[in-house]
């Protein structure tokens, strides 16, 4: 569940490796909602790279650096035989291209 105060916590061991614990006094299921948040000084969020992010809002992308940095893989599933349907399989080719470049060396 992503309401769930547990998993929120679990989530957190990034900021403790960083060195601290943070008070959790706002959730935010979207980006937006939560980037929001942060613009208006309410906190900090955790974004992936490939999170796309209002332009309109003053906020600045900080990349983590440390081990070990958050990570997350995504991986792609289909039923047996369907990577064999071409626009599936060439959809496939075509995110797994686009993640190389805008991730080179992952």
């Amino acid at each position: 569940m992503r309401g769930d105060r547990r998993w929120r916590v679990r989530r957190s061991g990034s900021s403790r490796r960083a060195g601290f614990t943070p008070h959790l006094a706002h959730h935010a299921d979207e980006w937006d909602t939560g980037v929001a948040l942060v613009a208006y000084g309410l906190g900090v969020i955790l974004v992936p790279r490939l999170a796309r992010l209002r332009e309109d809002l003053p906020v600045a992308r900080i990349p983590l650096s440390g081990e070990p940095a958050p990570a997350r893989r995504i991986l792609s599933v289909t039923r047996p035989g369907a990577r064999e349907i071409p626009v599936l399989s060439r959809a496939i080719e075509t995110i797994t291209a686009t993640a190389a470049e805008v991730l080179p060396g992952e």
